[in-house]
């Protein structure tokens, strides 16, 4: 087999390949998935103290947000909260706290109450940079059953969860309500969400401190909101699951969002810092080059480079490569354009979140390195002997000036997966979310330009943008990558013109 020029120049793969350095170790995190879900949701509560014009009646409860609109979240509370007993007798002052927030915002009851469900609704303005999310609703598939696990979010006045579950003891369908046993609960809890292992199923309504609450479906609710033309942004990811826009379209997943801490101890990878990302879709896998040529044979993508550099590299399954950032654009614009929906690059905190896939440690697998081949398609034995077979110490390697001593140094995997390019899209194991190659194959691009620190850099996981940068950011490994630099905080920057045999794209899509 003639190698010469078709092994890739590899100084530039050099390069791409320490654009980033490997992470910190970290420590493994096994997370208690209903404790981490619930944990997330406290953002979505807010207290709520209902003051009487006497001065001396005061309420405390909780409150659900629901939606947003033109700066003010509605908040789906208990009707008893904010009001008495008698018609017409409402609280004079509403006052309504945040998830780490000292500081009190006045609320403002609307006319909308649904006092059979013991549903009101008020409004706040929403504070300067406040995150909520919106995939708060428990997927069908966590629906509750009588003897099913049900937590609470709400006690004294804090956003206090019980570790412990209750169980539910029964369910009234007609009525729209949820009954529970939960030892935890004390007077002072409605109004807020009871919850399932995958969210927010229900809002309380009864209290008593007895041990046993009632809470009102959030379906219910739902529905009484938009018979008042109010906002509802609330909705349901059932977990992680897959679709796809048409049957050539990318394979995409629900990714529900969250906050994660974002980087690592390299230079570029500081200052390593909390994110928030709201709910998204992202490709199950690569770009491949079948579907590029979909694009292109709609007059939406530019040609690929034909030289002999990209012989190895033809397969239709394979990650298309050779696509500058300028390419991906143009890929992600067609395919929006096909489908009506808004596909784009991610950013790199979306890349990121959904690469560690709720995982601390250098790389989602948390194994042995012996492991590496099932997961990632990275620079191995099948690779490692095919160079250095065909390129002994000694001999000229017009694509390589190092030395063969060199070539050790970079430490290539103790495994062996078969391929000494790249493989098929979805050859190894996915992380927890159910992504493909987020670790080798190919590097990918994302959205963002391309900064040296994450100084100033946004935590809201948008993409950071300056008008008329050069360079874009690529993150991952690809299949020339070693060890070292093999991580989730792995990232690095190229002219968007750029184009390489190891660096491809996934694409993104925002969520309705």
């Amino acid at each position: 087999m003639e190698l010469g020029a078709t092994y890739i120049r590899i100084v530039a793969l050099l390069a791409l390949q320490l654009l980033i350095f490997a992470p910190p170790p970290g420590t493994a995190q096994q997370i208690d998935v209903a404790s981490q879900r619930i944990d997330d949701l406290r953002i979505n509560v807010v207290a709520i103290t209902a003051t009487w014009a006497d001065g001396q009646t005061v309420k405390f409860g909780f409150g659900i947000i629901v939606a947003e609109k033109n700066g003010e979240l509605y908040i789906a509370t208990a009707n008893h909260v904010v009001r008495g007993s008698s018609p017409g007798e409402i609280a004079s002052a509403l006052a309504v706290r945040f998830f780490d927030d000292r500081d009190d915002h006045a609320g403002h009851l609307r006319g909308d109450a649904d006092p059979a469900l013991d549903l009101a609704v008020l409004t706040v303005k929403k504070p300067p940079g406040f995150y909520w999310r919106r995939d708060a609703l428990s997927p069908a598939a966590e629906v509750p059953e009588v003897n099913s696990s049900v937590w609470f979010i709400g006690r004294d006045a804090t956003w206090y969860h019980p570790e412990q579950p209750g169980l539910v003891t029964q369910l009234l369908p007609k009525q729209g309500r949820i009954e529970a046993k939960q030892p935890e609960v004390r007077v002072g809890t409605s109004g807020g969400p009871l919850l399932s292992r995958g969210g927010i199923v229900a809002m309380v309504i009864v209290d008593t401190g007895s041990a046993v609450l009632a809470a009102v479906d959030i379906g219910k609710i739902r529905a009484a909101f938009q018979t008042r033309n109010l906002p509802w942004d609330l909705f349901a990811l059932d977990a992680l699951a897959k679709f796809a826009d048409c049957a050539e379209c990318p394979s995409m997943v629900y990714i529900p969002g969250g906050k994660f801490d974002m980087g690592g101890t390299e230079t570029n990878e500081k200052p390593v810092r909390q994110v928030s990302v709201l709910p998204f879709a992202i490709g199950a896998k690569e770009v491949s080059l079948k579907e590029w040529e979909l694009c292109l044979r709609s007059n939406g993508c530019s040609k690929l480079p034909a030289d002999k550099d990209y012989r190895e590299f033809q397969s239709d399954n394979q990650p298309v490569v050779g696509v500058s950032w300028n390419d991906a654009k143009a890929y992600v614009t067609w395919l929006s354009r096909m489908t009506n929906e808004k596909y784009r690059l991610p950013s790199e905190a979306e890349w990121e979140f959904a690469a560690r896939a709720g995982t601390t440690t250098r790389n989602f697998w948390d194994g042995a390195t012996d492991d590496i081949c099932k997961y990632a398609n990275i620079l191995d034995q099948t690779g490692w002997q095919v160079f250095a077979k065909n390129y002994p110490v000694g001999s000229p390697r017009p694509w390589m000036t190092v030395s063969q001593q060199d070539m050790k140094s970079l430490q290539p995997a103790q495994c062996s997966d078969g391929y000494v390019w790249t493989a098929p899209v979805g050859s190894y194991n996915t992380n927890q979310y159910g992504l493909f190659d987020t670790i080798g194959n190919v590097a990918e691009w994302v959205e963002d330009c391309y900064l040296e620190t994450y100084e100033g850099a946004p935590i809201d996981g948008s993409a950071w943008n300056e008008i008329g940068c050069q360079q874009h950011s690529a993150r991952g490994a690809s299949w020339f990558s070693t060890l070292p630099v093999v991580s989730s905080a792995r990232r690095g920057g190229r002219e968007q013109s750029y184009k390489s045999q190891a660096l491809g794209f996934r694409v993104a899509r925002d969520l309705h």
